[in-house]
């Protein structure tokens, strides 16, 4: 079994890149550093802890250990560790703007990283490696800064400082919740983050949000800088420990009316329509469940619709696809490795 000793991290551009290869990108995963303690040598990750987005994976040798708190739009991964101090192993050759006692800021591959060590401690840079020992404390905070190739060193340590702040602020939990004012037709959606400080008593924390959620925003304004991700521009919150959004929700119908159930030009293009799938009902991509799932979906609405203009041959053709589809799923024969379920 192939060991880790520690948590990769990349730029959010690259790692939307990683997620983004399934829909035909053109931009290579990179990783930029991988983030550690000195001589962990850990079998396997396990799951220490997770919250609604957020999640805690950990390490351990049985002499050292680790975790790291990692979420959706948090910019800064909080890392508690034993055994040994920090650790970081950088991809290429550091260019560093930064590096004043606790905090260092550094550049891997253009992507701009802090890290914040505690009070007290320094960094150490040598040829790849960013160390520290932490000054005998077990934590410190990595943060992926929302920079450019235009960015000046004095925006990177302004920012550097703006997250600092909050730095230590280790976020334990996650909830979001909603209410919805049928009156004024809209939906109100907190998300509310739970943190416990590793020093200090700041409990803020800095958070980067979507853009269906800055759109909607209410009672907070993100920092001028911004990230950049396929969903378009992911802004940013600082000093927070709580954000919410409203947006208008005039419901949906679960069930579109039988429209065209008549005579005329509208019944003639549905039956068009119908038998335009007639053959192929399920239309699936591939043989796995996923697709499988979409087929199944698809012509059952198909086989709702020609049962309610009357098309038996397209009804129960579709029916037919779904019956033969989960019999072949749900039956298993001698030497069959595949759909089954």
């Amino acid at each position: 079994m192939p060991t880790v000793s520690a948590s990769p991290l990349r730029h959010p551009r690259s790692w939307w890149s990683r997620r983004q290869v399934c829909r035909s990108t053109t931009t290579p995963y990179q990783q930029d550093f991988t983030a550690g303690v000195a001589g962990l040598d850990a079998p396997l990750v396990k799951v220490d802890g997770w919250s609604d987005w957020t999640v805690t994976p950990s390490w351990e040798d049985g002499t050292r250990s680790m975790t790291a708190t990692i979420g959706h739009g948090l910019p800064m991964t909080s890392f508690k560790v034993s055994g040994g101090g920090a650790q970081l192993t950088l991809a290429a050759t550091p260019r560093v703007w930064q590096n004043d006692g606790a905090t260092v800021g550094f550049a891997v591959n253009g992507h701009d990283y802090v890290g914040y060590a505690p009070t007290g401690a320094r960094w150490t840079v040598s040829g790849l490696g960013i160390t520290s020992d932490l000054a005998g404390k077990n934590y410190y905070t990595v943060a992926v800064l929302p920079t450019t190739a235009a960015s000046s060193d004095n925006e990177r340590r302004t920012l550097a400082a703006q997250f600092g702040r909050y730095a230590h602020a280790t976020v334990t939990g996650t909830t979001v919740s909603y209410r919805y004012d049928q009156a004024r037709s809209t939906v109100v959606t907190s998300y509310g983050f739970t943190t416990e400080p590793a020093e200090g008593t700041e409990t803020r924390t800095v958070t980067a949000l979507y853009q269906h959620q800055w759109k909607a925003l209410t009672g907070s304004t993100p920092i001028a800088a911004q990230y950049v991700s396929p969903r378009g521009p992911t802004k940013v919150l600082v000093g927070v420990g709580s954000f919410s959004t409203s947006m208008t929700f005039h419901g949906v119908l679960p069930e579109v009316p039988a429209v065209a159930d008549a005579t005329g030009a509208d019944r003639e293009l549905l039956d068009g329509y119908l038998q335009q799938v007639a053959s192929d009902p399920m239309a699936m991509q591939k043989a796995d469940t996923y697709w499988a799932g979409n087929g199944l979906g698809r012509a059952a609405r198909i086989a709702e619709i020609a049962d309610q203009v009357g098309d038996v041959g397209v009804r129960n053709g579709a029916m037919g696809a779904i019956r033969c589809t989960l019999t072949d799923w749900f039956t298993a024969t001698l030497g069959k490795t595949k759909q089954v379920f």
